[in-house]
């Protein structure tokens, strides 16, 4: 299974441990998500597949049937993200977001990527509003942290 996220990576699909608790085939390696933490399996197809499309993240089967939204958000609204004070976003709504879909963010300062934990975190929108009360096009969520 293959399945694109925004503008930014494609994935595939890695067996979850929990469903197959012992390596099936020879060159099974286990790791985990990168999106959920989830032990998982890589095969050897999945490492082929990496070789020739680097852009290519593996993730586990429940991150690649739930649409994870890589988006960037401001070094100032970092920690109140991270602390739980600040549990909603309000965003230009061009990637038809979802109640159940995850969010995974990427700090910048002056348009430019910086190191903060919060991007280590994965978010599951809660909460959907379009329409009342907000400019066309725009999208209101609430989130909290996908543990």
């Amino acid at each position: 299974m293959r399945r694109c996220y925004g503008r930014n990576y494609c994935s595939v699909c890695m067996p979850l441990a929990a469903n197959v608790p012992e390596a099936e085939y020879p060159g099974w390696r286990r790791t985990t998500c990168p999106i959920c933490g989830a032990a998982c399996w890589e095969t050897d197809f999945m490492r082929q597949i990496k070789a020739t499309q680097p852009d290519t993240l593996a993730v586990c089967a429940m991150c690649a049937v739930t649409t994870t939204h890589v988006i960037k958000l401001e070094l100032m609204f970092c920690d109140d993200i991270l602390s739980g004070v600040k549990t909603f976003e309000v965003r230009f709504d061009d990637r038809d977001y979802q109640v159940g879909d995850r969010i995974r963010f990427e700090p910048v300062e002056d348009g430019m990527r910086v190191d903060h934990p919060v991007a280590d975190r994965t978010y599951k929108i809660t909460y959907l509003l379009r329409g009342w009360g907000l400019a066309p096009g725009y999208v209101a969520f609430a989130i909290k942290e996908d543990i």
